[in-house]
C-alpha cells in the first residue's frame, strides 16, 4: 500500500461513499500494483475519523491471477501485531473490493528518503526505525508469515516519524521454503530469489526478508540503491561480490554500518544475520554515518552521495581532493557457514545445502534470470538514481533480547572493537 500521491487512469471513486454510505472517499493518496488507495472519512464517527482505503479491481485481479482473499487471510493473521498496519474491515461490491486500514499521515519511508533525506545523520531515527521493523518482521515470521515484498513504499510512518508499520501483504507466503523465483520488487530481491541456479532450487522466505532489510537500511543511510538487481550480470552487484567493502568506499557509512551490511547481505542465505543478531547489532551501533573528518578523506562517490542527502549542502562545501588511484579496502574475513548453527527445520535444510553444494556466486558465470507475474511493479527510487547467531524461536520482547545479549556473536565483538579504535 502506497501513501504518496499518484496520477492513475483507473476508475476513480473520489466523492463516492462505500460501506452503506458510512465512508466518504475524499482523495487519492496513491496507487499500488493492483489498485488505488484513498483517504476516507467515517461519516458516522463523531470525530470524523480518517482511514486509508485500498480499492482493488476484482476483474483486474482475476485477469492477472491475484488471489486477494489470500492477502486478506495472511494480513488478518498478523493484524494484531503492533508493527503491522491495522486492517479494520473489508467491503465488497460487484466490481471492487475495499479494504479499510489505519491512515498513516507521515507517508512511507520512501517519502522520508526522497529529496532531503530525513534519516541522514539521524542515528536515533535510523536505529528506532530499524528496531521496529525487525521486531514486527520477527513476530510475523514466528506466525509463519513471510512478507517477500519489503521496500520503503511498504513501510508506513507516523507524522512525527516515531512509529513505522509494515503494509501490503499481497505477496506474502506461509511457506518458509518456496520456489517462486522473481517474487517481489527487483531492487530488493535476494540473489537466490532471482536466479534458480544460485538458490539450488529453493528459496528461504525468511532469509530473503532479511536481505531486503539490508537494502532498506542502505536506502536510509545513503538515499540510494547499491545495484539494480542482485545478479552477477549487474555491474554494481558484481563489484560487491568481488569486494564487499565497496559499500564503505562508495557510500558515506560508518565502519559499524558497513560490517552489519556485509553480514546481512551475505552471499549464502545461511550466513546472513538472524533477526535477533541483527537487532542486537543495531542496538550497539554508535553511529551509522561517516564523521566530517572521515568524509573529507573519503572517495568522491561517498562525498557526492552525502551531498545529495542534504539537498546539495554539506560541510566541507567543496569536494576534497582524492588521490589518482583510490581503491576499496580489501575484504575482511567472514566466518564460514559452519559457524552459523541452525536449530529449526528451515535452517537445517539450508545448512545442509551449504555443505553439500556450496552456493557461491561467480561473476563470470551465466545467469538465467527468471521473472514471474508476482514481481512488484515500479522502482523504489527513480531509475536514474539507483546504482550511482541462532535462529529465533521464542517470543519477541525485552526479556528475549536480554537473553540474546548473553551470547555475543563475532559481529558484536567486532563492533565493540571498532568503538575503541
Amino acid at each position: 500500500m502506497v501513501h504518496h500521491r499518484s496520477e492513475d487512469r483507473r476508475a476513480n471513486h473520489v466523492g463516492k461513499t462505500i460501506c452503506n454510505g458510512s465512508l466518504l472517499l475524499r482523495e487519492v493518496l496513491g496507487s499500488g500494483t493492483y489498485g488505488l488507495v484513498y483517504r476516507a472519512t467515517d461519516l458516522l464517527s463523531p470525530t470524523r475519523a480518517q482511514y486509508a482505503v485500498k480499492c482493488l479491481d476484482k476483474k483486474r485481479c482475476l485477469k492477472i491471477g491475484l488471489d486477494y482473499s489470500r492477502e486478506l487471510s495472511l494480513h488478518a493473521t498478523v493484524n494484531d501485531i503492533d508493527g503491522v498496519i491495522k486492517m479494520h474491515r473489508v467491503f465488497e461490491s460487484k466490481e471492487f473490493l475495499f479494504i479499510i486500514f489505519d491512515l498513516c499521515t507521515g507517508g512511507d519511508i520512501l517519502d522520508g528518503i526522497s529529496g532531503i533525506n530525513v534519516f541522514w545523520r539521524n542515528d536515533a531515527l535510523v536505529k528506532s526505525t530499524m528496531l521496529q521493523l525487525i521486531d514486527a518482521l520477527d513476530l510475523c515470521h514466528r506466525r509463519d508469515i513471510y512478507h517477500r515484498d519489503l521496500k520503503p513504499e511498504n513501510i508506513l510512518m507516523s507524522k512525527d516519524r516515531t512509529k513505522v508499520w509494515l503494509a501490503d501483504f499481497g505477496l506474502a507466503t506461509t511457506k518458509c521454503v518456496n520456489d517462486e523465483f522473481g517474487c517481489g520488487s527487483r531492487l530488493y530481491m535476494s540473489p537466490e530469489s532471482i536466479d534458480p541456479e544460485v538458490s539450488i532450487g529453493a528459496i528461504s522466505s525468511r532469509h530473503s526478508d532479511i536481505w531486503a532489510l539490508g537494502i532498506i537500511l542502505i536506502n536510509m543511510l545513503a538515499g540510494r540503491n547499491p545495484w539494480h538487481r542482485a545478479s552477477p550480470e549487474d555491474e554494481g552487484f558484481a563489484e560487491f561480490l568481488r569486494n564487499p567493502e565497496v559499500l564503505s568506499y562508495k557510500m558515506p557509512i560508518s565502519r559499524e554500518a558497513n560490517i552489519i551490511l556485509r553480514h546481512v547481505l551475505a552471499e549464502s542465505p545461511v550466513r546472513r544475520l538472524t533477526l535477533r543478531a541483527l537487532r542486537d547489532c543495531i542496538e550497539d551501533v554508535h553511529s551509522f554515518f561517516m564523521t566530517d573528518v572521515e568524509l573529507s578523506c573519503a572517495s568522491r562517490d561517498a562525498q557526492k552521495c552525502a551531498i545529495v542527502q542534504t539537498g546539495g549542502y554539506l560541510f566541507p562545501p567543496k569536494l576534497a581532493p582524492v588521490p589518482a588511484r583510490v581503491a576499496p579496502p580489501p575484504p575482511s574475513p567472514i566466518p564460514s557457514a559452519s559457524q552459523m548453527k541452525p536449530i529449526d527445520a528451515e535452517e537445517v535444510f539450508f545448512h545442509a545445502i551449504s555443505h553439500s553444494s556450496e552456493s557461491s556466486f561467480s561473476v563470470s558465470s551465466a545467469s538465467n534470470v527468471s521473472t514471474c507475474s508476482l514481481e512488484s511493479a515500479g522502482p523504489v527510487t527513480p531509475e536514474t538514481a539507483p546504482v550511482l547467531g541462532d535462529a529465533d524461536v521464542s517470543p519477541m520482547g525485552s526479556a528475549v533480547m536480554g537473553e540474546g545479549k548473553k551470547r555475543r556473536s563475532f559481529l558484536k565483538t567486532a563492533l565493540r572493537k571498532l568503538k575503541v579504535l
